[in-house]
């Protein structure tokens, strides 16, 4: 025959907390790490991606007619990169990752 189960022990004490998670990226172009990133699709047969006049490009993901992607200089805007595929190849698919 089997005597009453005894009691539980006490709940150990919780651990001390986990390192902090990392910061933001650095900023781009003087822009702060706290900056707003926006994602744009690029409609089949385009011939280029482009951010909006105040966002910078941060990556471009294009699946071209012929291979090849490139980032080139915006002739329309000084200092800004739009995303082409390499021979003016029309665009299939695309996205691209924008900062404001």
């Amino acid at each position: 025959m089997q005597g009453p189960q005894g009691s539980q022990g006490e709940r150990g004490v919780a651990g001390p907390p986990g390192p902090a998670g990392a910061t933001g990226q650095a900023g781009e172009a003087g822009k702060p790490a706290s900056a707003a990133v926006s994602y744009r699709e690029i409609t089949a047969g385009a011939s280029e991606g482009r951010c909006a006049d105040d966002e910078a490009v941060i990556n471009a993901l294009l699946v071209c007619a012929q291979p090849g992607v490139t980032l080139v200089d915006d002739p329309a805007r000084p200092g800004r990169k739009i995303a082409q595929c390499v021979g003016g190849a029309p665009i299939t698919q695309g996205a691209m990752v924008c900062l404001k």
